[in-house]
C-alpha cells in the first residue's frame, strides 16, 4: 500500500475514532449515574451496550496503534494511542474488580471520574477531523492569495511534510505543533497551555518593545503569541516573517489566518529563508517608521535553529542601520552627487560603458583589491599573479598597489565626496583604464583618458540622464563600498572566479589602512580606531575589531556574493574578517593554481579595441536634449508649487466657512500636486536633494488620505505638504546653478574619440 493510502485510510478510521468518543463519553455519564443506586436489570442492559462500546474502543485503539506504529506521519498520535490503550486496559481491570466486588458506587466513580475524562482526553488529543483541518487549510490559502500574494506563490509548490512537522492536542484542547526529525522531537508550544505561556512571553518583550511603534517578529507558530501581542500592544505595526515554510503549512491547518490577522497591523508577511526578500522588508518598515522599531521572537526557535534566528536579528539590525546611514548620507551629500552626475555627463555621453565588455573576459580570474591592512603582507605574491589574473583595484586601494609598483588592469571608483578625489589627486593613472560610476567626484575624471562607465540600480538620476536600457547596459546593485560593483563588473566581463586581497572589512592589530593609502590623517585614524568597540570572527577563528559601518560594509558585500552562486568566491586575507559565502584560500595557493594561464598587462585595452560600444549619435543627443530642457521645466515646478503653498494657507479657514469649497480646493491641489510628483524631473532630479522631506513625506500620506473630517485633513493637507513643498522650492535655486554650469560645460565640452583607448 502506498504511503499516501495509508494516511488516507488512517484518516478514515481516526475521524471514526473522533466522531464515536463524544458519544461514549456521554454513555460512560449515563451509565455511571445509574449505578450510585443499586443496579436495575435495565442499568445492566446499558452497562453491557457501555462494555461493548468500550471493548470495541480499546480493540480499535490497540489495533491503530500497531499498524500506524512503523508510520512517521502519525508518530504523534500513534504515541497518544498506545498510553491511551495501557492506560485503558489498568481501569478496565479496575472497573471488572468493583463490580466483581459489587463496589457499585466506586464502579460509578471509576465510570465517572476515570474512564470518562480519559475518553475526553484521547478526544481532545485526537483533534479535528481531517475534513476540517483540509477545509481550513484551503480558506487560509485562500486569504493568503488575496491579501498576501507573495507568500502565496512561495508556497502553493511545496509539498507539505507531514511526517516530520505533526499536529497535536494540549491537555486544554488547544493545538500544538511538534517537529519530529527522528532524532529528536520538539512541542512548539507548552503541552498543557499554550496560551498562559504567551502570556508568560509577554513580560519578557516589555523592554525591547518600549517607545516602540514597529516591531520584526520572528516566527508565526499557531499564532498565541501573537494574539497576546495584539491584546498589549494594539497599535504595534508589524513585520512578520515565518522562516520555515514547512512548519507554516502545517500550521495553516490549525490556525484561522483570517481571525488572527484580523486583529493585527500586519504591514508585511514573508514566509521562508529569502535573505533578500526580507531586507528589502526591513528597508521598507525603516523608511515607513515613525519611531523606533522592535525586534523580538518566539522562544522555542531558539531550540529549533538558533544560527538561523541570530542570522535573522543580525539581518534586522544590519539593514535598519544600513538606511539610518544611507538616509545621513544622502541628506549629507545630495548637492554633491547631483553636481557630480550633471558635471560628468560630458564625459557619460562622450565615453562608452562596460556594456560591450559583457562576457569578454570568460575563463579568467580577477583579483579584487581592496586597502586593508592584510594586502601588506600579499603583496609581493599579488605582484607576480598580476600575470595570472585581472587585478581589480576596488577604490582607494590604488594608492597601495601603486605604492608598491602594482599597475592593476583596471580601477573602479563610485565615491562621490572630496575625500575621494584626495585619494586620486596627484596620482599619475592616465593610461590605467578607469571604470567610474556617474555619482563619482567630478573632478577625478577630468584629466582621465580611458574611462568607461556603470550604473547603479538605485540611481534614478542616472536612469533619467542616460537612458537605462535595463537589459543591456552594466546595471550593478549598490552596496555601500566600491568592493561590489568591482565584483560585479569582473562577473559581467566573464570572471567565473573572485579572489578578494586586501578585503579585510575590520581592523586587524588596530590598524585601518594597507601602506601606501595617504588620503586620511592620523587623527582621523586614531578616531576610527577607538570607535570600533564591536568584534567580528576573522578567517583564522579570532576576533578583529570593526565599526557598526564597517559591519554593514561587510554584510552589503555579503549579500553581493549570495547572488551568485555559479561564481567561485575566494578570500585570500590573512587577517580580514570572514566573508560569507566565501572560502578562504592563501594566495600563494591561488598563485600556484592559476601559474599556467596568462593575462596580458594591455588585457582590458584590447578587449576595448574589439568590443567598445559607444552611444550613438542619437542616443548622445537624447541625453544632451534631457539636460538643455531641464531649467524651464524646473520652472514651471517652482510656479505650480508656489501655487500650492499659496492655497494651503487658504484651506483650514475656508473647512469652517465653506466645507464644500474647501473639498474642491483640495481636489485641485492634489491635481496639480500629482502633476508635480509624476513629472520624471521630479522623480530623477528634484526628489534627489529632500530625501529626508521626502521619507516624512510618504510616511505621514496615508494619514492625509484616509482621513474623512474636512477640517483635519485641511489641517493634514497643510502639515504634510507643507514642509515638503517648502523644502522643495528652497532647493531650486541650488539646482538651477548646478543645471546651467552642466549646459556650459556640455556645449564646451570638446567630442571625445573612442579609438582613443
Amino acid at each position: 500500500m502506498s504511503e499516501e493510502n495509508i494516511e488516507n485510510s488512517a484518516d478514515i478510521s481516526l475521524d471514526e475514532l473522533k466522531a464515536f468518543l463524544p458519544e461514549l463519553v456521554k454513555a460512560c455519564h449515563y451509565v455511571s449515574e445509574l449505578f450510585y443506586e443499586a443496579p436495575s436489570e435495565d442499568s445492566w442492559i446499558q452497562f453491557a451496550q457501555l462494555l461493548q462500546s468500550m471493548d470495541d474502543l480499546y480493540k480499535v485503539t490497540n489495533a491503530l496503534a500497531l499498524e500506524l506504529a512503523p508510520q512517521r506521519l502519525y508518530t504523534i498520535i500513534q504515541r497518544e494511542l498506545a498510553r491511551f490503550s495501557e492506560s485503558m486496559a489498568m481501569k478496565f481491570t479496575e472497573l471488572n474488580e468493583l463490580l466483581d466486588a459489587e463496589e457499585y458506587i466506586r464502579a460509578a466513580d471509576q465510570m465517572k471520574y476515570e474512564l470518562s475524562p480519559l475518553f475526553e482526553n484521547l478526544s481532545r488529543t485526537l483533534g479535528e477531523e481531517s475534513t476540517v483541518l483540509l477545509q481550513r487549510f484551503e480558506s487560509n490559502m485562500l486569504f493568503l492569495k488575496r491579501y498576501f500574494p507573495n507568500v502565496h506563490s512561495n508556497i502553493v509548490q511545496i509539498v507539505p511534510d507531514l511526517a516530520s512537522y505533526q499536529i497535536a492536542y494540549t491537555r486544554n484542547g488547544s493545538p500544538n505543533l511538534v517537529i519530529d526529525n527522528g532524532d529528536k522531537t520538539i512541542y512548539f508550544y507548552s503541552q498543557y497551555n499554550p496560551e498562559y505561556e504567551a502570556e508568560i512571553w509577554l513580560k519578557s518583550i516589555e523592554q525591547p518593545l518600549r517607545g516602540k511603534d514597529n516591531a520584526i517578529v520572528y516566527g508565526l507558530g499557531l499564532g498565541y503569541h501573537l494574539l497576546a501581542l495584539a491584546r498589549e500592544y494594539p497599535h504595534l505595526n508589524l513585520i512578520l516573517f515565518e522562516p520555515d515554510p514547512q512548519l507554516f503549512l502545517v500550521a495553516m491547518r490549525v490556525a484561522d489566518l483570517p481571525a488572527l490577522f484580523s486583529k493585527l497591523n500586519v504591514k508585511m508577511f514573508i514566509v521562508g529563508g529569502d535573505r533578500n526578500i526580507r531586507n528589502v522588508a526591513f528597508h521598507q518598515l525603516a523608511r515607513m517608521e515613525k519611531k523606533e522599531t522592535g525586534v523580538i521572537s518566539l522562544p522555542v526557535y531558539d531550540r529549533i535553529d538558533s544560527n538561523h534566528k541570530i542570522e535573522f536579528f543580525e539581518d534586522a539590525k544590519t539593514s535598519l542601520m544600513l538606511y539610518e546611514i544611507s538616509l545621513k548620507t544622502r541628506v549629507k551629500y545630495s548637492m554633491q552627487w547631483l553636481q557630480n552626475k550633471l558635471y560628468n555627463m560630458p564625459y557619460i555621453i562622450n565615453t562608452p560603458s562596460l556594456r560591450g565588455m559583457r562576457g569578454q573576459l570568460e575563463g579568467f580570474s580577477a583579483v579584487i583589491v581592496g586597502a586593508g591592512p592584510s594586502l601588506e603582507s600579499d603583496i609581493d605574491t599579488l605582484k607576480k599573479l598580476k600575470n595570472h589574473a585581472l587585478i581589480i583595484a576596488a577604490g582607494s586601494s590604488i594608492q597601495s598597489l601603486l605604492h608598491y609598483g602594482i599597475t592593476p588592469h583596471m580601477i573602479v571608483s563610485v565615491d562621490g565626496s572630496i575625500d575621494n578625489y584626495r585619494v586620486f589627486d596627484q596620482l599619475n593613472i592616465s593610461e590605467i583604464p578607469f571604470l567610474f560610476n556617474p555619482q563619482i567626484h567630478h573632478r577625478i575624471i577630468e584629466d582621465k583618458q580611458k574611462l568607461i562607465h556603470f550604473l547603479l540600480d538605485s540611481d534614478m538620476t542616472a536612469r533619467y540622464l542616460i537612458g537605462w536600457e535595463d537589459d543591456l547596459d552594466p546595471i550593478f546593485n549598490s552596496p555601500p563600498s566600491v568592493t561590489g560593483p568591482a565584483i560585479q563588473a569582473a562577473i559581467y566581463m566573464g570572471c567565473k572566479e573572485i579572489i578578494l586581497a586586501g578585503q579585510d572589512l575590520s581592523y586587524p592589530g588596530s590598524k585601518v589602512y594597507a601602506p601606501g593609502a595617504k588620503h586620511f590623517n592620523e587623527q582621523a585614524l586614531d578616531t576610527t580606531i577607538e570607535l570600533a568597540n564591536l568584534l567580528v570572527e576573522n578567517v583564522q577563528g579570532g576576533m578583529n575589531q570593526t565599526t557598526a559601518l564597517m559591519r554593514v560594509t561587510l554584510n552589503g558585500i555579503e549579500r553581493v556574493i549570495e547572488k551568485y552562486s555559479n561564481t567561485r568566491f575566494k578570500n585570500t586575507t590573512k587577517q580580514g574578517a570572514k566573508i560569507r559565502h566565501t572560502e578562504w584560500e592563501p594566495m600563494e595557493e591561488v598563485l600556484r593554481r592559476l601559474e599556467s594561464v596568462h593575462v596580458p598587462s594591455d588585457i582590458i585595452e584590447r578587449s576595448f579595441g574589439r568590443s567598445l560600444l559607444p552611444y550613438s549619435d542619437f542616443r548622445k543627443q537624447e541625453m544632451t536634449d534631457r539636460i538643455t530642457r531641464m531649467s524651464e521645466q524646473i520652472d514651471q515646478m517652482e510656479s505650480d508649487l508656489k501655487w500650492i503653498e499659496k492655497k494651503l494657507e487658504e484651506l483650514e479657514p475656508l473647512a469652517y466657512k465653506n466645507p464644500n469649497k474647501c473639498w474642491d480646493k483640495m481636489e485641485a491641489i492634489e491635481e496639480r500636486w500629482e502633476t508635480i510628483m509624476n513629472h520624471e524631473v521630479f522623480n530623477a532630479i528634484v526628489s534627489t536633494l529632500i530625501s529626508e522631506e521626502l521619507r516624512i513625506y510618504d510616511r505621514d500620506l496615508p494619514e492625509l488620505a484616509n482621513e474623512k473630517n474636512t477640517v483635519q485633513k485641511a489641517r493634514l493637507f497643510r502639515s504634510v505638504l507643507g514642509p515638503f513643498i517648502k523644502g522643495t522650492i528652497e532647493t531650486l535655486p541650488s539646482l538651477k546653478s548646478l543645471i546651467q554650469e552642466s549646459v556650459s560645460r556640455l556645449e564646451s565640452h570638446p567630442r571625445m574619440v573612442t579609438e582613443a583607448l
